[in-house]
Order: C-alpha cells, then sequence, then structure tokens
C-alpha cells in the first residue's frame, strides 16, 4: 500500500492514527479548517482508517479541505516511517489517550509534536505542545505558529527526537515490576 508523496516543498501536517472517537480527528480537521487560509502552502494529512472514515470525509468537504488534504488509508511498516519523514507537524488530538505510542514515534523521527494535554505521553515528553482536548482554536492557533516559524519547528524536531530516543522503556519496566512486586507482597 502505497500513497502519493506530496511536494517536498509544500509544509506538511500529520494525523495519523485510528479513526475513533476517542481519537478525535474532527478537531485535527476543524482545525486545517482555521489553519488553511492563513497557510495556503500546507497540506494535511489524514493517515489510518476506522469507523468514522466516511464522516470526516464529508467534513473535509463540507469545511472546503479537499484539494488540501490526503486520506492515505491506513499504513504499516515502512510506509508509516515514509508518512513521519514528510511530516512537518505531528497532531495528536485524542480526547481519551492512555499514552499515545504515535506521538513518540513522530518525535523520535524529529517530526515537531502537537498533543491533547489528556495525553499520558505528556508524563514523559516534555517537548511535545500540550493543547486542550477539543479546542480547535488552540490547535490551529499552535499549528499556525510552527508552520510560521520553520527555525522552531526545526528546534523542536530536533529536540523531541532526542528526548524520545533517551527514554529508556526497560529501566520503566523494572521500576513498574518492582511497584507491583512491594503493592502483591
Amino acid at each position: 500500500h502505497s500513497f502519493p508523496a506530496p511536494p517536498a516543498d509544500k509544509p506538511l501536517v500529520l494525523f495519523l492514527g485510528r479513526l475513533t472517537r476517542q481519537k478525535d480527528p474532527q478537531t485535527f480537521l476543524r482545525a486545517a479548517a482555521l489553519v488553511a487560509p492563513q497557510h495556503p502552502e500546507a497540506r494535511f494529512v489524514v493517515a489510518g482508517d476506522g469507523e468514522l472514515l466516511s464522516e470526516l470525509r464529508a467534513l473535509a468537504a463540507r469545511l472546503g479541505l479537499q484539494d488540501r488534504l490526503h486520506f492515505t488509508g491506513a499504513l504499516e511498516g515502512r510506509d508509516v516511517d515514509r508518512m513521519y519523514a514528510l511530516a512537518d507537524v505531528y497532531v495528536m488530538p485524542s480526547v481519551a489517550e492512555p499514552f499515545g505510542i504515535c506521538a513518540l514515534e513522530a518525535m523520535a523521527a524529529n517530526v515537531p509534536t502537537i498533543v491533547s494535554r489528556c495525553s499520558g505521553a505528556l508524563e514523559v515528553l516534555r517537548h511535545a505542545i500540550p493543547v486542550e482536548p477539543g479546542d480547535e482554536r488552540a490547535l490551529a492557533k499552535e499549528l499556525s505558529g510552527l508552520l510560521r516559524e520553520p527555525a522552531r519547528r526545526m528546534e523542536l524536531g530536533s529536540r523531541g527526537g532526542e528526548e524520545a530516543r533517551s527514554l529508556r522503556w526497560d529501566l520503566r519496566a523494572r521500576s513498574l515490576l518492582r511497584l507491583f512486586e512491594e503493592v502483591a507482597a
């Protein structure tokens, strides 16, 4: 499964995840509609599949995004890596997110990342930009700022990448195992 590469000279804003109410891709589309007039060069991608796909296509049309937004369908393996490599900003607007591994993957790929404040990822990621869940205006404001400032985007991507790659899951797992052993004793 392959997808067409967007023009390299145009910034790409990515949502990658299941198309469910929990992941809230609707807020991503509404924010994209607010950002699009200010940044005519920006392109938006919804990568994923799920129950909301037809509803999201209809919403994109109502918002006038059909020429600026691409639905890739579900991506796997190298296509996921390639999508992160193409992205200039990654957005995870979930209304409920115990952790959010996609945010970690995006940051590890040096992609500046905006995540909902309800994401557990914010407990370990200091270089992700938090926004209130469901607040398309706040999301649009952060997106516009990153699109306007390529140097800030590069710095945030670089710092986030270092941070994400430095997380030592084996240490966290051992610490959690010790906690379970203490509680069970």
